[in-house]
């Protein structure tokens, strides 16, 4: 009875796995990648204007680009 259990709880999990799969459409690639590369540009223009500072200052400014960067790229 275990077994037959377990082979039917293995065989919802895979057919649940199989129709998620193909799920992705292009339209939600194509809108993920514009979110990536807006993730990307943002992260280039903080980064740029972190170069005027120096020091410590510059490092963190650094840093948080990179976290927002991360972040934007996350909820993508």
């Amino acid at each position: 009875m275990k077994k037959m259990l377990a082979n039917l709880f293995l065989s919802v999990v895979t057919l649940g796995f199989a129709t998620v799969a193909p799920a992705a459409t292009d339209e939600a690639k194509a809108a993920y990648k514009a979110a990536e590369d807006s993730a990307t540009a943002t992260y280039k223009a903080e980064r740029a204007k972190c170069d005027a500072l120096n020091g410590n200052p510059k490092d963190v400014c650094i840093e948080e680009a990179k976290a927002a960067e991360k972040r934007s790229k996350a909820e993508a």
